[in-house]
């Protein structure tokens, strides 16, 4: 059986409006707790916790953690130099005004080619 492109587009537009499910059930690995948590333990840290002091609260919560391997699953989290993933490939603005400068306010005037070496 063939659908028509007007089946189709009535299909798409019925998945789209699907609700989300939320499944509040769900277990999640450690790593992945942390990484739904980070925004939150980044907020802990500004306030002066030790990584020791949230691992010990995350314990103590039921998320069983060593210091050392909350660590190593934050530094995951966050990806490359502490940027969330999506901006870790990205220079910051002022980065690539360093590398890539203004074409208009460039000095350099290029010369034609010559026989010398």
């Amino acid at each position: 059986m063939k659908l028509t492109m007007k089946q189709i587009k009535s299909i798409s537009a019925e998945l789209k409006a699907m609700p989300v499910i939320e499944d509040d059930d769900k277990e999640c690995s450690n790593q992945e707790a942390v990484r739904l948590l980070i925004k939150d333990i980044a907020v802990l840290q500004k306030r002066g916790y030790s990584i020791e002091k949230i691992a010990e609260l995350l314990n103590s919560k039921g998320l069983q953690v060593a210091p050392p391997t909350l660590k190593s699953y934050m530094q995951r989290a966050k990806g490359k130099k502490g940027l969330p993933q999506a901006a870790a490939d990205t220079p910051p603005p002022a980065a690539a005004a360093k590398f890539f400068p203004d074409p208009a306010k460039a000095t350099f005037v290029p010369t034609p080619d010559t026989e010398e070496i």
